[in-house]
């Protein structure tokens, strides 16, 4: 396990298991200029969790901002 000196990252590796990333924090340093720009502006929590695949491919875990309001008629 890795953690980064700012504590917004930590790497979690271990032989023969795909590695984990979680990243903290990352949407202040993004532009807001649009709602959504990326995925750390959609996590609730502003925490993503990457994991990297052996085949090289990355999947990106969050909890993301839902809408639970039910459309009203007008």
């Amino acid at each position: 396990m890795h953690t980064s000196a700012d504590g917004s990252e930590i790497r979690i590796e271990k032989k023969n298991y795909a590695s984990h990333t979680i990243k903290i924090g990352k949407s202040q340093s993004q532009p807001n200029d649009e709602k959504f720009k990326n995925v750390f502006q959609r996590a609730i929590d502003n925490t993503v969790l990457e994991t990297y695949l052996p085949d090289g491919s990355m999947t990106q875990t969050f909890a993301d901002v839902v809408n639970n309001k039910k459309d009203e008629p007008q």
